[in-house]
């Protein structure tokens, strides 16, 4: 799919040169070395950490699309994934301060340089688990997943949008309710919500019928 596979090869060894230098190896034990301070740095309002965290992951994420089944396998027996797993374990979303709106020089809150982070790491999931054929490898790529982990994220992010209780019942906030009211709407059920999503597609489509007459003339 377009990968240059001759240089994702050289992330592992360069056999021309005199020295040869496993970088991929160097990239999986840079993430382990910073993924213990990313949680502090945002807590100190510094993004600097997790962009090059971001850039790391990304660097990994070249090396195995493609896909490149030496480097994936590779990949799939460090402790990679583990690291993965821990992030989400720990990284999670919070209401925010006024003086954590703005991460100085990132241009978001700490919030979305979790969003951002994690988003990479996921992709560079897809890219390690690309054109896998092998049940063995899959099935060991999810065993360092804990599955409780992305409920809670899940979850933590209804809070944090004010659509589920604080108390993570699941059930929708009292701020939510509000919010739909202020919107006029006024929790319709089922049947209420396809007939206005009809009514809006019959209108849009009259709309659209209109438009495209009037450009006849």
């Amino acid at each position: 799919e377009g990968q240059f596979r001759p240089m994702q090869d050289m992330m592992s060894k360069q056999p021309v040169d005199t020295a040869s230098f496993d970088l991929l190896r160097k990239c999986i034990d840079l993430v382990e070395v910073i993924q213990p301070l990313l949680l502090d740095s945002l807590m100190f309002n510094t993004g600097n950490i997790t962009v090059l965290f971001m850039q790391v992951v990304e660097t990994i994420s070249e090396a195995v699309q493609g896909p490149n089944h030496q480097n994936q396998k590779y990949i799939l027996s460090s402790k990679f994934l583990a690291v993965v797993n821990r992030i989400f374990s720990t990284l999670t979303y919070a209401p925010l301060d006024a003086s954590m709106k703005v991460v100085d020089g990132m241009g978001g809150s700490v919030n979305d340089l979790k969003c951002w982070l994690k988003t990479s790491l996921l992709n560079c999931c897809h890219a390690i688990l690309e054109g896998v054929g092998d049940e063995k490898r899959s099935s060991r790529a999810l065993e360092f997943f804990e599955l409780r982990n992305f409920e809670v994220q899940m979850v933590s992010i209804g809070q944090l949008l004010a659509y589920v209780e604080l108390g993570g019942s699941g059930s929708v906030s009292a701020a939510a309710a509000q919010a739909q009211q202020a919107a006029g709407d006024r929790a319709p059920n089922k049947r209420q919500s396809l007939m206005n999503r009809n009514e809006l597609m019959t209108r849009m489509r009259s709309f659209q019928n209109q438009k495209t007459m009037k450009e006849s003339f």
